[in-house]
């Protein structure tokens, strides 16, 4: 599992597999992207602001994010 958590900054655009209800095959998930809350970025997560409550991102469920973008540019 590649550790996106640690290339992330504030105000990075990041998605991530949000939960979006329960359909007949289970639980079902919707892309959401938010961008990063500067004051709430910690080692294992990150808390979006998504319209007006803020999601939590971690390598689980990271979909796209700029930081990891800039760190494949980089390599």
């Amino acid at each position: 599992m590649k550790d996106h958590i640690g290339h992330i900054r504030a105000n990075d655009r990041v998605t991530i597999l949000a939960p979006n209800g329960i359909g007949l095959n289970g639980r079902e998930y919707k892309e959401r992207t938010g961008r990063v809350n500067p004051l709430l970025i910690f080692p294992t997560h990150v808390v979006l602001n998504i319209g007006t409550f803020g999601m939590v991102a971690d390598n689980r469920n990271i979909v796209r994010c700029d930081g990891c973008k800039r760190e494949v540019k980089n390599v």
